[in-house]
């Protein structure tokens, strides 16, 4: 009798909505408008070692970003392009020792 083996090259699936949705999104799009106002005013919040930030997507697990809440696009002085892929979680407090 023959089992089956998971394919450990395999696409992962995309996460279910009730763990992607919810609280995070409200985090999230705070984050995504602080970048949103680098673009606009050509700076950006992660230093000028980046460059300026050109373009901003959100939910990208579909192109095969592990860290799929925001993918920032920047592109340097020189040309150099590069993005960044940030999971963005809520910061939750320890009230034990306020």
């Amino acid at each position: 009798m023959s089992r089956k083996t998971k394919d450990l090259n395999a696409r992962p699936s995309k996460a279910p909505v009730s763990l992607t949705g919810g609280q995070g999104f409200r985090v999230e799009n705070l984050v995504a408008a602080r970048f949103l106002i680098d673009l606009l005013s050509g700076h950006n919040c992660l230093g000028s070692q980046f460059g300026r930030v050109v373009r901003i997507d959100w939910q990208t697990r579909d192109q095969d970003w592990l860290l799929d809440d925001l993918a920032i696009s920047c592109r340097r002085a020189d040309g150099l392009e590069g993005t960044v892929g940030l999971s963005v979680r809520p910061l939750v407090a320890d009230r034990r020792h306020a």
